[in-house]
């Protein structure tokens, strides 16, 4: 029997992100596993677009697609404008190289312009697309007879779309919310946003009402749903379930292989470099190099992707050591960057700080032990550190230690100059982590909420 879910989605292909990289596994798995999804996703989303990835789209799915109305970003525009024509932007001073970058340097200070936006458009930006959302996912479930949503976040408003249908439908509607991130509890939003004790009373508000009148909230790692139990230690055993990111299989077949040894070693940093991740892992190569002033002449740190300011302002000091040393590309479709996985011959990830760190998981990280290549983690003991060591692919090096980072650059180039670096993939802990298989354990999922619908 054909059982239908209307997905709720900011991002959807082509939009290349870690959410629409989710929903095209689901999308393309989740009807093997009996249930066959009905996206309503932002057509206007922001965010780099990635045209090859429509060929992922399985070519019977229903895709509604609901324009945001504009106004924040040509807001955002107006504003930014205003602010340069008002205060030039000063010239940059130059330094022999960066400064330390600690947590209360990485603050922002935040103009009024980015504090007006922050409380106009709460929770965040895609708002403005709610109200849109909800009448095209209402005509959704009535047209498919669908009795289950899921909403998926972040941009964590998607949410509320969800909570819109909830309050506003009949009973025997179920509602799936998936926190891909923390929401109020989100390194992004602590730092990277700007905040009042009035926008952070909203958005506990908000949080709340999504995780009381949700029936089922995934979380994508096992942290995350520790710390949503720990907010809401009053929620029924199971409503909060586990389910991690993870990659397709298909996409692996063609790229594992690395070819033939090229004259330097290669260590690769696929996707956005936030200035919350720290510069450890810069220290760690300017350590490497200083103990072995060879290395900088036989290694590259390739980062392909979008950069802080901070990381920016490391490779290009980094560079200066050598001219070959440092590889900066700009961000590339997603089959390119699981080819430049392949290529590569150690693959480097930093995480989050504190407790944010200790529950997350960067998806990349599941493609990368897709890879079965050599993994260099810089993160805090947690989820990410777990996955890592337990694929047997690599090992978690504390925040701050650019010590370990520099004896592991060194131990990982003498066993690829001897023709020893190897990885020793567990092969049965990976295959969890396959889209087919998380299908089927959301599908699982469904089923008991069908169940009681």
């Amino acid at each position: 029997m054909k059982r239908s879910l209307v997905i709720i989605t900011y991002h959807f292909a082509p939009v290349l992100s870690p959410g629409s990289l989710r929903m095209l596994r689901w999308g393309r798995y989740l009807p093997q596993a009996g249930w066959h999804p009905v996206f309503v996703a932002c057509s206007n989303a922001r965010g780099s677009v990635d045209p090859e990835l429509m060929a992922k789209v399985r070519p019977d799915s229903i895709v509604h697609r609901v324009p945001a109305i504009g106004a924040y970003a040509r807001l955002a525009a107006g504003l930014d404008a205003l602010s340069r024509f008002r205060r030039p932007q000063a010239q940059a001073e130059t330094t022999r190289g960066p400064a330390p970058l600690s947590r209360k340097a990485a603050e922002r200070r935040f103009g009024p312009g980015e504090i007006l936006l922050a409380h106009l458009f709460v929770p965040d930006h895609a708002v403005e697309w709610v109200p849109g959302a909800v009448l095209a996912a209402r005509r959704a479930l009535k047209s498919h007879r669908a009795r289950l949503i899921l909403t998926t976040s972040p941009p964590h408003s998607t949410h509320l779309v969800g909570l819109a249908l909830k309050l506003l439908s009949p009973e025997g509607l179920a509602w799936v919310a998936d926190f891909r991130d923390p929401w109020y509890d989100n390194a992004v939003r602590l730092e990277g946003k700007a905040r009042s004790r009035l926008l952070d009373a909203m958005e506990a508000r908000m949080e709340r009402w999504v995780v009381e009148h949700a029936d089922l909230i995934l979380a994508n790692t096992a942290g995350n749903r520790t710390q949503l139990q720990a907010r809401y230690p009053e929620l029924p055993a199971g409503k909060v379930v586990v389910l991690p990111n993870g990659y397709d299989p298909e996409d692996f077949r063609e790229h594992r292989d690395t070819g033939p040894r090229g004259p330097r070693m290669t260590f690769l940093h696929v996707g956005y470099y936030y200035s919350v991740f720290g510069d450890t892992l810069f220290r760690g190569f300017e350590e490497a190099i200083a103990r072995h002033p060879e290395l900088a002449a036989r290694i590259r740190l390739r980062l392909v992707g979008e950069l802080s300011d901070q990381a920016k302002a490391w490779a290009s000091y980094l560079a200066g050591l050598d001219p070959g040393l440092v590889d900066m590309a700009q961000p590339v479709p997603h089959h390119q960057a699981i080819r430049e996985l392949g290529k590569a011959d150690v693959l480097v990830c930093t995480n989050y700080s504190g407790e944010q760190g200790r529950s997350c998981v960067p998806s990349k990280l599941y493609e990368y032990v897709a890879a079965g290549k050599p993994i260099l983690l810089v993160s805090p003991p947690g989820d990410a550190c777990e996955l890592v060591e337990r694929s047997g692919l690599g090992h978690c090096i504390p925040e701050n230690d650019r010590v370990s980072v520099a004896e592991a650059i060194w131990r990982l180039y003498c066993q690829w100059q001897t023709g020893s670096l190897q990885a020793k993939e567990n092969q049965l802990f990976v295959r969890r982590f396959r889209a087919d298989e998380q299908a089927e354990l959301l599908a699982s999922f469904l089923d008991q909420l069908d169940g009681k619908a």
